[in-house]
């Protein structure tokens, strides 16, 4: 997989998640991004239960746009993958998609009520 990331080569998405082998790129992921970033975001969130959300979230700190697009993507095929983050997606939901923040508010319980209503309530007032 390192030397199709090298060499800049996009199958390196399918042989990642034909092979189960997200962990062995953990500390490449903004390689990964800067190849494709819609194709690496699925592909991370594919192996979530190899590579941990915790450690994608991490090494994705400062960049709201692509966690929210991550963290989304473990949520539609696990709701409670990302538990821990879920008052953090309230917060990107309302930020990034606001039609998808229904959604999510609807089929999560871990999240804080008061903070998706405080959240809510900032970004109506923002307008």
């Amino acid at each position: 997989a390192q030397t199709l990331l090298r060499v800049k080569d996009k199958s390196v998405f399918q042989l990642i998640e034909d092979k189960g082998l997200q962990v062995a790129i953990e500390s490449q992921i903004e390689e990964l991004l800067a190849l494709d970033e819609h194709r690496a975001v699925e592909c991370l969130a594919a192996g979530w239960d190899s590579l941990s959300p915790e450690t994608v979230v991490t090494s994705l700190e400062g960049r709201r746009d692509i966690i929210h697009l991550y963290l989304d993507a473990v949520f539609s095929r696990d709701f409670r993958a990302g538990a821990k983050f879920h008052n953090l997606q309230v917060e990107l939901y309302a930020d990034y998609d606001k039609d998808g923040l229904l959604g999510f508010l609807h089929h999560s319980v871990d999240y804080d009520i008061h903070h998706a209503f405080t959240i809510c309530k900032a970004r109506a007032g923002a307008k």
